[in-house]
């Protein structure tokens, strides 16, 4: 009815709306050693905010060249994804982050292996501590005072890269690339989301 009108599209934080395509940047979804069963990404530039001025904006694969040669250190690779050490280390930031870790270059740290619910109560927890409020909830006290780190290891740096953060979701693409425009509400907004007000309704009346 409308072929020249863009539209708006709105949608709530549910995990299917935030999927990433298959080739997506997704440090959850990498190894740390280069081949074996991880997702092949699409290519990507080195963030301008990189420390070496050199490597910034360089077009970086993430996956190896089918082409290498059998004299090639990485020929059993070819064809193959790189993994988090080896992208790590072509952005000139391994060095860095053994420098924040006592020299050691993990994969993924204890923190970042908890749960995403996890995360986010020791972190409350952290922010509570500080502020000299009640202590941190049973079965966090040992790290809730612990800084939330975005150089504890391979997979958190990877991630806070600003490529890895740019990646937008499949949904969002889509309608992008057709013209059209795609919003996000606030996560469990008891007002801009409608199923959220419902939920409220029917436990007023329970």
């Amino acid at each position: 009815m409308y072929p020249n009108a863009i539209a708006e599209f709105i949608f709530d934080q549910s995990s299917a709306h935030g999927a990433y395509a298959k080739d997506a940047l997704n440090a959850k979804e990498m190894n740390v050693k280069p081949g074996g069963k991880q997702r092949k990404m699409h290519d990507t530039y080195i963030p301008f905010d990189n420390p070496n001025p050199d490597l910034r904006g360089q077009p970086q694969s993430m996956v190896f060249p089918s082409n290498l040669l059998p004299d090639h250190p990485d020929y059993q690779f070819r064809g193959q994804p790189k993994g988090m050490q080896r992208v790590l280390e072509e952005r000139g930031l391994i060095p860095m982050l053994r420098a924040a870790n006592g020299g050691q270059a993990i994969g993924e740290c204890r923190i970042c292996k908890l749960s995403r619910e996890a995360q986010e109560q020791l972190h409350r927890d952290a922010l509570a501590a500080a502020e000299g409020n009640d202590g941190p909830s049973e079965g966090h006290a040992n790290t809730a005072q612990e800084p939330k780190l975005t150089i504890c290891c391979m997979r958190k740096m990877l991630a806070n890269q600003q490529d890895f953060k740019d990646e937008k979701p499949l949904l969002q693409i889509i309608l992008e690339e057709s013209g059209h425009r795609c919003w996000f509400l606030p996560k469990f907004h008891c007002e801009l989301n409608p199923i959220e007000m419902y939920w409220g309704w029917v436990k007023a009346r329970e």
